[in-house]
């Protein structure tokens, strides 16, 4: 047999396409449903009780950590995954996504992720392309996948 060596980098590059075009994939029915009632909006849950935010953004990120990107900013993603992910050497917060305005705004200020990586759902397909997305982490479905 023969043994393949590939960084953690390399892996994560490689499978992005395969991951960015099963997001789009997800994504996009959902958004024609949308598009198919200018009324219909997905809309986000308010803040869950009990959330504690960072009174200020976390230490800043390494090089080679890897960017998380968070959907879903319900009770366990606030309260158990972003602080777990925000006390990591080798990963960081590098956007997330919700469909609560106030919530984009609180979270991504408390963890200082910048404004144009905060998606909301309509623009949840975007995320396949943001380079600073290595992987994604899903709310709920208490799943992490490469991107």
């Amino acid at each position: 047999m023969v043994g393949i060596v590939m960084t953690r980098r390399g892996f994560i590059d490689a499978s992005g396409a395969a991951s960015a075009a099963s997001l789009a994939a997800i994504a996009v029915p959902a958004l024609a449903v949308l598009e198919a009632s200018s009324s219909a909006r997905v809309m986000g849950q308010p803040m869950p009780d009990g959330v504690k935010l960072p009174s200020t953004p976390g230490r800043r990120k390494r090089a080679e950590s890897v960017g998380i990107a968070i959907v879903g900013l319900g009770g366990y993603a606030l309260n158990q995954m972003m602080p777990r992910f925000a006390e990591t050497e080798r990963t960081h917060i590098a956007a997330i996504v919700s469909g609560s305005p106030d919530k984009l705004q609180r979270v991504g200020d408390a963890y200082g992720i910048p404004p144009d990586a905060r998606y909301s759902y309509e623009a949840y397909p975007k995320i396949a392309s943001d380079k600073r997305i290595d992987a994604v982490w899903r709310g709920g479905l208490g799943d992490f996948q490469p991107k």
